[in-house]
């Protein structure tokens, strides 16, 4: 059975959830500022992605290298505060050729994977 959300508010450990197939959604609570090595590398089902922290909004924006842009890489839906996205540099999810850009209730902007 895959879970329907899971919703971390603290920092992230290395192969917290790796290889975790039944995670399909995963909110980041403002609470989280980093995300550790391969926390979320093999999460197959992942789908839907929301960041509610300046940080991690940050690093997942900056570069697909770092642990952030992995987390976002396996996922086909990015929900973003509009505040946030409007506060920051976008490089990475604003990229056309990655992803769509649509708005959800002037709350939240989504970032859809181009397939």
């Amino acid at each position: 059975e895959l879970v329907d959300e899971i919703t971390i508010n603290n920092d992230i450990p290395s192969y917290a959830f790796d290889n975790i197939d039944s995670i399909t959604k995963v909110t980041l609570g403002e609470g989280v500022t980093s995300i550790g090595d391969y926390a979320f590398s093999r999460c197959r089902n992942l789908a839907t992605v929301t960041i509610e922290s300046d940080d991690i909004y940050i690093d997942a924006t900056g570069t697909d290298y770092n642990h952030a842009g992995y987390l976002l890489a396996n996922a086909t839906t990015v929900r973003v505060p509009t505040s946030i996205v409007e506060a920051n540099d976008n490089s990475y999810l604003e990229d056309t050729s990655k992803f769509t850009t649509s708005d959800e209730s002037g709350k939240y902007t989504v970032f859809t994977k181009v397939s």
